[in-house]
């Protein structure tokens, strides 16, 4: 159940958010994980006042926002046709376009099709505040430590 709700105007003040320890914080993109029933109080964090929903293709590399839709990403010109199949497989139409990149790969098991072509990708993220590279694959094994927004 969500008990609060923040919608930030810069990503300072996001994380600072998502920093607290009390009541647990999470960062909302599309909602599609955090609308799901449950009986655990959070607060959420909407990150959408921040623009972080690009993609562009820079020489032979995908950069992506962390709150870009899946159906945005499916849509960038000269997304690679492996990508884009797995991208089409994760999810219908409809929750491509609320379901947010950094989401899909945050919450995915090991049934996900995007997230398994991300890896396959060797996917590298940047994590704030620190600008931190890390391989998505690292990241799996450490996304408790790695996503508390310090």
């Amino acid at each position: 159940m969500i008990i609060e709700y923040h919608r930030p105007a810069t990503l300072e003040a996001a994380l600072k958010l998502l920093r607290r320890k009390q009541p647990e914080t999470r960062p909302l993109g599309g909602g599609t994980l955090l609308s799901a029933p449950s009986t655990e109080s959070v607060a959420v964090v909407d990150l959408q006042a921040l623009k972080l929903n690009n993609t562009s293709l820079r020489g032979k590399s995908l950069h992506i926002g962390a709150t870009a839709t899946l159906q945005a990403l499916l849509e960038t010109e000269g997304i690679q046709p492996a990508l884009a199949a797995a991208t089409r497989h994760e999810a219908s139409y409809n929750l491509r376009q609320a379901a947010t990149v950094a989401g899909s790969l945050v919450g995915a098991d090991g049934r996900s099709p995007f997230a398994t072509a991300m890896l396959a990708l060797d996917a590298q993220l940047t994590l704030q505040p620190k600008d931190e590279v890390i391989g998505y694959g690292e990241l799996l094994a450490l996304r408790a430590e790695k996503l508390r927004g310090t």
